[in-house]
């Protein structure tokens, strides 16, 4: 990497090539900017850093006394043949996991959106999997178990200003010294989402086995919740925390 000193350049010199640059750059009526053959090899090369730095295409033409520079702004055709690649966080992906179980990408549609010359994005690389979605019937009559531990979140900040988070000690002791405990507090105060992670969180350190049965009076409610609590945890729905709906069950 160059540091801006080592290409021997006047400061006043500077001033005025960045000046020129970002004349040119708000300027929509001009498509390129030619800068004068009197300017040095260092002084070209200077342009053609930050020229790349702006996202501006430079080139040097002619030779010796006659080589001159031309910047020029980059047509959308140009932005396309380099498309910046990122990965999706954790969160994001599990995100974009249920958007599509929910409402999967259809093969036109998605050749609609692409340029001809592009190939397909794999649903793999967004984390997706489309065998998960597919209903199993009806939970297995299944064991308790010891639950696995899980893994952090984005959600934990979240989590810790929930009120129920505050009697998080009181909850986990009474449960476990009296065999039916009832549980009251306002709408959003975290019961359904956080007391069964409590207990999972609690026999892990026990190393007991538990099942925990959380019923909802609607079929978004049942999907929304499991959604969530697998989210906190983690984790994806159908591991540790599913949800059955009549036949169909994750």
């Amino acid at each position: 990497m160059h540091s801006s000193n080592t290409y021997n350049i006047d400061e006043d010199l500077k001033i005025a090539i960045h000046v020129a640059i970002d004349r040119f750059q708000k300027d929509d009526t001009t498509l390129e900017c030619d800068f004068p053959s009197s300017f040095t090899g260092a002084e070209r090369a200077y342009i053609h850093r930050k020229c790349s730095q702006m996202g501006l295409i430079s080139k040097s033409h002619g030779r010796r006394t006659n080589r001159y520079l031309t910047i020029r702004k980059k047509q959308p055709n140009e932005m396309m043949e380099s498309p910046m690649m990122f990965r999706f966080g954790q969160n994001s992906q599990r995100i974009l996991h249920t958007l599509l179980s929910r409402w999967p990408v259809k093969q036109k549609e998605r050749q609609d959106i692409q340029p001809k010359m592009d190939r397909p994005v794999p649903l793999g690389y967004l984390g997706y999997r489309s065998d998960i979605n597919k209903p199993s019937g009806r939970l297995p009559n299944g064991i308790p178990q010891v639950p696995t531990k899980c893994t952090q979140s984005n959600l934990d900040d979240f989590q810790k200003k929930l009120p129920v988070y505050e009697m998080k000690n009181t909850i986990v002791k009474t449960i476990w010294d009296n065999s039916v405990v009832l549980i009251c507090g306002a709408s959003g105060a975290g019961k359904t989402t956080q007391i069964p992670q409590f207990i999972l969180e609690e026999s892990l350190k026990r190393n007991e086995v538990c099942r925990i049965v959380c019923t909802q009076p609607r079929r978004i409610s049942a999907v929304s919740m499991a959604e969530r609590v697998a989210l906190e945890c983690g984790e994806s729905v159908g591991q540790t925390v599913g949800y059955q709906i009549r036949l169909e069950s994750r």
